[in-house]
């Protein structure tokens, strides 16, 4: 019978049966057509996600976040006996996701008599986030399952008699979209629909639908439109006001509870970023959007599998039986994001004093204190270290950018005022070897002013502009490649340093950044610290941020019989601070339960997280098991969300199980030297990401 958009709209003919196979070592999903009589009086499966989020993360999620979804199908119902064979299509879910992802399409697809399936893809699994199996698929091997999943649909004994395995269709979303654009390799593939995604030349031109989502935050939508215009036969929608998680099952129950709440608190604005973007309360209508997405990708599946469609044509006029949704355009660019503006010349870098310093028989040392720029573009003083082989280069010599950890916020807590300099014996091989090494004390540190600590501008800048004053030393020529490392501290001003390169000294040739045990996930760092051993770290953070921003006031949130302590801050290093506010009850200090409920302070420790932005450079981090201060947990939730903003550069993170915090820079000190030698020659870096 012919079908017209309407049609498409509602549910099909068929009643929807589902069933779990197993393909070798992983699950799939598949929802076929069965007969309407056979689901009288019985109950449709009810899926909760909560079900699939792995083990290792259950134990910071609180409250009740389960999110349960009709799927209007019946667990193992008998396939119907008449009406095939049927057609099929196949979904692939993206990177934190799960097969049952998208059963309102699924479902709605199989009602229409399109057996679809889906294939649990290990390595983006949420069922296997943060464990060994995490990372360990690849594109071409998910494409690869799809069709064996095909093959054992077509060989099982109730759904193969009412398959037609000669061709399909598949739909990816996210990081599903390369999994279904090299699955085009395989003549099988009549069609791809391509959502949020885009960023994956198809194999071979196929029919192509591409849907982007207007505000999506992880993949920009200039992507897909890119990809569109490579293809011959596609058409390219764009959903106004939607984000990256619309097209999911999950966004019109998170947008009903006013976004992931629960989950924020606990772990940080941006750790659920991914999850609700597109589906907050002043998005668009999340259930009337996914009415759209069932017109168009129905439509499109019947299209391309040679279906009856009668008067179903791919339009734009198609939104308008959705009433809350609109195109923001049809076949149509998307806008442009704003180019940033040209960093104006400055005289930053410009060297104010120079020492000459003793570094032994490993070669010069010069104390600096050079010409830096504040976050606000104020000019100040910033002091740091020069250390090189000799002052007779005669060709660029590459540079090391080393980023201190915690000294404490005294000036007489500066790295450079140490006697004797430390990590003098860790930096030798890099002189040896005919690299530069500079090292900044970072703002306030050394200098007037409160040190900026866990300030991410302020830190990168210094890592940038101690490098342009050691160019300015006669006959050091650091001119050559760039690379940063930092840890602790270090490691989150390394790891701002790799996401704010382009714009802060896009001039430098930086060719990689390592960050060793990385302060990331603030929320779940500051529930880590507190009342420990380690909670003097919170309370610089307080003071920093107060100095560091106007709007910001510490002292106002102290109890007023601490007041007096504050002066501590700048009496004494690491060890002062931390006999000093370790052993008061953390929520006997301030005044606040949660510093994060405050919408200033929370805005400005959400800004200066290490999840923030996207890498600039291929960036790897080192990360103890082990780690007492940092746990290693943060940095395997950091390494998914980098890995989640589009066309960043390359990341990896390395384990080193069985030291803590301190011990771990021996442990991976001699990586550190390969990681860098392989950056300063140009050997290709290692992504987890892909």
């Amino acid at each position: 019978m012919p079908y017209d958009p309407e049609k498409f709209l509602d549910r099909g003919p068929w009643a929807v049966g589902v069933r779990t196979i197993q393909l070798e070592d992983r699950p799939f999903e598949v929802w076929y057509p069965i007969e309407p009589d056979v689901i009288a009086g019985k109950p449709s499966e009810v899926f909760d996600s909560i079900n699939v989020i792995s083990e290792v993360v259950r134990p910071f999620i609180p409250g009740d976040l389960g999110g349960e979804v009709d799927t209007n199908s019946y667990r193992d119902a008998a396939p119907a006996n008449k009406g095939g064979p049927f057609p099929v299509a196949a979904y692939s879910h993206g990177s934190p996701g799960y097969r049952q992802a998208a059963t309102f399409l699924t479902s709605h697809l199989a009602s229409h008599g399109v057996i679809t399936f889906a294939v649990e893809h290990l390595g983006r699994s949420l069922t296997t986030l943060l464990t060994p199996l995490a990372g360990s698929d690849n594109s071409e091997g998910d494409a690869a399952d799809l069709f064996e999943a095909l093959e054992i649909i077509g060989e099982d004994s109730e759904l193969g008699p009412i398959t037609d395995a000669s061709k399909i269709a598949i739909i990816g979303h996210s990081a599903g979209t390369r999994t279904a654009a090299l699955a085009t390799a395989d003549d099988r593939v009549a069609g791809v629909a391509l959502l949020a995604g885009g960023f994956q030349a198809l194999a071979v031109d196929r029919p192509a639908l591409l849907v982007v989502f207007e505000n999506d935050s992880i993949v920009e939508p200039s992507i897909s439109w890119e990809l569109h215009e490579s293809i011959d036969n596609s058409v390219f929608i764009n959903i106004a006001e939607t984000g990256h998680a619309t097209a999911l099952d999950a966004c019109p129950l998170i947008q009903e509870r006013g976004g992931l709440t629960e989950l924020r608190d606990a772990l940080g604005d941006s750790t659920v970023r991914a999850g609700e973007d597109g589906c907050l309360p002043d998005d668009a209508d999340a259930r009337a959007v996914h009415d759209l997405l069932r017109v168009y990708l129905t439509g499109f599946t019947y299209e391309v599998l040679g279906l009856p469609t009668g008067t179903f044509r791919m339009t734009a006029e198609l939104a308008d039986l959705i009433p809350d949704v609109e195109l923001r355009g049809y076949n149509e660019p998307p806008s442009k994001p704003v180019e940033p503006t040209e960093i104006p010349e400055t005289s930053v870098g410009s060297l104010i004093e120079i020492e000459e310093i003793d570094v032994g028989e490993i070669g010069v040392g010069f104390r600096v204190i050079y010409e830096s720029e504040s976050i606000f573009g104020e000019p100040i003083e910033v002091s740091g270290l020069v250390l090189a082989p000799d002052l007779n280069a005669k060709k660029s010599r590459p540079v090391l950018s080393v980023t201190n950890g915690t000294p404490g916020l005294a000036d007489q807590c500066a790295p450079s005022r140490q006697e004797p300099l430390p990590n003098l014996s860790l930096i030798q091989p890099f002189i040896e070897a005919g690299w530069v090494v500079v090292a900044s004390d970072f703002e306030g540190l050394g200098t007037d002013g409160i040190h900026h600590y866990i300030v991410g501008e302020s830190e990168a800048r210094g890592i940038f502009d101690i490098v342009r004053a050691a160019k300015n030393i006669d006959g050091i020529n650091a001119d050559g490649p760039l690379v940063v490392w930092g840890h602790s501290q270090g490691g989150h001003a390394a790891l701002h340093a790799s996401q704010r390169w382009l714009d802060l000294a896009p001039e430098l040739n930086l060719v990689g950044v390592a960050a060793g045990a990385p302060p990331s996930q603030f929320p779940l760092l500051k529930s880590f610290l507190q009342s420990g051993p380690f909670q003097g770290y919170l309370v610089m953070v307080g003071a920093s941020f107060s100095s560091a921003y106007p709007e910001l006031d510490y002292e106002s949130l102290v109890k007023p019989e601490y007041l007096p302590l504050l002066e501590e801050l700048e009496k004494g290093c690491m060890g002062h601070i931390f006999e000093v506010f370790n052993p008061i009850p953390y929520e006997e200090f301030l005044t606040v339960d949660d510093i994060f409920s405050l919408p200033d302070w929370n805005a400005r420790l959400t800004e200066n997280d290490t999840n923030q932005r996207k890498l600039q450079v291929p960036t790897v981090i080192l990360h103890a098991t082990d780690d007492e201060q940092i746990p290693f947990i943060a940095s395997q939730l950091l390494l998914g969300q980098l890995c989640a903003f589009a066309d960043s550069a390359p990341i990896e993170l390395r384990e080193y199980p069985g030291v803590n915090h301190g011990a771990s820079v021996i442990a991976y000190w001699d990586d550190l030297i390969s990681w860098s030698d392989e950056r300063i020659n140009g050997a290709p870096a290692n992504d987890q990401c892909n």
